[in-house]
């Protein structure tokens, strides 16, 4: 008859834990000493031949005065599983079904710098990064923007404020022919001489030119025309942090 395997039990994980923290010479008889559990059930702990209760968890921490809860903390840090794909970004996996990713954060005022060192591929250690909770692992250029101006804050729910933090993904310049659909949250676009923030409500691919427009009904923010030729790079706003 085959053994069963219990190493996949949380407790026995714990277990395991704590056994190579406190590396004990002789484990079956100094754990048997302080626990009284049988040195028969402890070498079965011991090669995962039996299932550990909550009982003698409980009595072993106490006996070797180890913290529960921080076992059980740094298990659950251990087994987080990270994706790392050639994006370069880090997902790692909450156990939700979600992740989380860090990010580049670009200010807007640094237009300047981004654009002159963003082909340099160590150049996104010169940004502060920002953590964003998402549903799936990305496989494209994911860059975080922190927006100046209130020109995309028209006061509805999908608006974003000034200071507001976003996460976008980059469409590259192969897909911009086929237009650019209507987003819930807008685009961000670097040009050749700074970084806007707009919804893209009209495209003329003859000139390939296109529409910018501001939610912010202010005169201030009228609708403007712009080339594409002047554009650097298009990131799709996916999420937001205020």
């Amino acid at each position: 008859m085959k053994s069963i395997d219990y190493q996949e039990d949380i407790n026995n994980k714990i277990f395991h834990l704590a056994l190579s923290k406190l590396n004990i010479r002789f484990p079956v008889a100094e754990i048997d000493r302080k626990t009284s559990a049988g040195k028969g059930n402890i070498s079965a702990f011991i090669h995962n031949k039996k299932p550990i209760s909550d009982n003698f968890i409980d009595k072993f921490v106490e006996a070797y005065e180890l913290n529960l809860d921080e076992l059980k903390a740094e298990l659950t840090n251990q087994e987080k599983r990270t994706v790392t794909p050639k994006n370069g970004l880090t997902f790692t996996e909450m156990g939700n079904g979600q992740f989380t990713v860090a990010v580049p954060l670009i200010p807007f005022e640094a237009h300047a710098q981004y654009i002159s060192e963003q082909w340099d591929v160590d150049f996104v250690h010169d940004y502060e990064e920002v953590t964003f909770i998402v549903d799936k692992v990305g496989f494209g250029n994911y860059r975080a923007f922190k927006v100046k101006g209130d020109s995309m804050d028209g006061g509805k729910i999908l608006d974003t404020q000034d200071g507001a933090i976003v996460l976008a993904r980059e469409l590259q310049k192969h897909h911009w022919n086929d237009g650019f659909r209507e987003n819930d949250y807008g685009w961000i676009l670097v040009t050749q001489h700074n970084i806007l923030f707009k919804d893209i409500v009209g495209f003329d691919r003859e000139v390939g030119e296109i529409t910018c427009h501001s939610r912010n009904p202010s005169p201030e923010y009228s609708d403007f025309q712009l080339s594409l030729n002047e554009v650097h790079q298009v990131f799709k706003v996916i999420k937001r942090t205020f």
